[in-house]
């Protein structure tokens, strides 16, 4: 009972593990030499709000670029703008209480984005540090690590709690609900000027180094589409933000008008994908089990019938929140 009472930001405090990563985070930012990292990463720890969203005042405004983003496939003209864009976008919750993902995928419990984002920034640090000692190579920290805090905070905006203990659900762009955030920030470190290559970054954490398999007779065939996919999520954030991409110096025009292409890309590009890999294990492994787990918990001592309503929210995000999922 006291735990169904507490709120999101409340479930989060309780938590060492929770608080630690927060910490762990705004370390992280105080060590960048790059100014303009560090000032940004800072900036997103301590207020989430998201400001392009000020371009865009009216409802016919977002109307207005609903209808572009669909134009190019990127968004669907079947979702409403208040789906879209959620409300408060100058007023999100803080990012200690923010979950990471999907209820049925990882870490959705207060504090969860802080949690795979200290995962995922140390991941980025070890990556950087092989590349620098194994090969030579003059891998930038400061730059993976900022572009992977920052890639995840718009879901601060986007997974506002309800009174049920559960949360919205990321809008759609590109056909799914996966992408969005990513999309977002990028438009959001466009308009907040942010340096080009963590523009890159930040986008790139998506898809940028899956491969497409086929099969050609006996040997299996790996192409490379992410160039491809992060182009688009730039270009898409460039609309939202309302950016020349080739004038914001993060892409180049290609061969027709109207067409962009992403030049080649350093190793701190492809580590903030490599290196957003907390969701792997979380989702694939332990969802699976700890899941199903806690409702046979919550049923068989606590005398939770349902996995649904406030009081089994309420204790998969106190449980998830102490201990991880």
């Amino acid at each position: 009972s006291d735990v169904a009472k507490m709120t999101p930001i409340e479930i989060a405090q309780s938590s060492a593990l929770v608080t630690s990563s927060y910490q762990e985070l705004v370390s992280m930012a105080l060590s960048l030499e790059n100014e303009a990292y560090r000032r940004l990463m800072l900036s997103i720890l301590k207020d989430t709000r998201v400001t392009f969203m000020e371009l865009y005042p009216e409802r016919s405004d977002r109307e207005g670029i609903r209808g572009e983003l669909a134009r190019f496939g990127y968004m669907s003209e079947e979702d409403d703008v208040d789906e879209l864009f959620p409300p408060r976008p100058e007023d999100p919750q803080p990012y200690l209480a923010s979950p990471q993902s999907h209820e049925d995928l990882y870490n959705p419990h207060p504090g969860g984005m802080a949690i795979t984002c200290a995962v995922n920034c140390r991941l980025s640090e070890y990556h950087t540090m092989l590349y620098r000692e194994h090969f030579g190579v003059p891998a930038n920290r400061d730059l993976a690590v900022a572009g992977l805090c920052i890639h995840e905070y718009p879901k601060a905006w986007l997974y506002y709690w309800n009174e049920d203990g559960s949360y919205g659900i990321e809008p759609r762009t590109f056909g799914g609900n996966m992408h969005t955030h990513d999309v977002y920030v990028t438009a959001e470190m466009l308009h907040r000027g942010a340096p080009p290559e963590l523009v890159v970054g930040v986008a790139a954490a998506h898809s940028f180094g899956a491969p497409d398999l086929t099969e050609d007779g006996k040997e299996t065939r790996m192409s490379w589409p992410g160039y491809d996919w992060v182009k688009k999520f730039l270009h898409a954030g460039a609309l939202l933000a309302q950016r020349d991409p080739v004038e914001a110096g993060v892409l180049e025009p290609g061969e027709g008008e109207g067409e962009y292409v992403l030049p080649p890309q350093t190793v701190e590009i492809w580590n903030c994908h490599l290196s957003d890999m907390n969701w792997p294990y979380t989702a694939g492994a332990a969802h699976k089990y700890t899941y199903p787990l806690l409702a046979e918990v919550a049923r068989e001592e606590y005398g939770i019938a349902s996995p649904e309503g406030r009081e089994f929210n309420q204790l998969k995000n106190y449980v998830y929140a102490q201990v991880g999922q």
